[in-house]
């Protein structure tokens, strides 16, 4: 037969993720931070160009990280900062660091604009 009346009614967890209930936490929560890569530093466009300059040992292109954390949404820039980091603790990375972060935000379709729009 099918599932009884007395299975449905003493179901553990019947609430969804997509539940009204406001009380229930979302499966992807990072607990309302906006920056979590950043705790405690700097969050302005000029901080997380330094962050990515240290973090990918360039720090001779910290000038195209400033302009690149000026143009881009720094969460996506730290998200692929931390895919870049991660992947290199798995040593997948064959050339450096920063070639592979710039592969990456090419991937993603991230384009720099270097000259002044008129």
């Amino acid at each position: 037969m099918g599932i009884t009346k007395d299975v449905l009614e003493n179901s553990v967890n019947r609430l969804t993720v997509n539940s009204k209930d406001k009380s229930i936490p979302t499966v992807n929560s990072n607990s309302g931070r906006v920056y979590p890569y950043l705790d405690g530093e700097d969050t302005t466009s000029e901080g997380v160009a330094i962050k990515l300059a240290e973090d990918l040992d360039d720090m001779k292109s910290l000038g195209y990280y400033q302009i690149l954390a000026k143009e881009t949404n720094p969460q996506i820039l730290l998200d692929i900062l931390n895919y870049t980091l991660e992947t290199d603790k798995l040593g997948k990375i064959r050339t450096t660091k920063a070639i592979y972060f710039m592969f990456m935000l090419k991937i993603r379709g991230i384009r720099t604009k270097f000259k002044k729009e008129k």
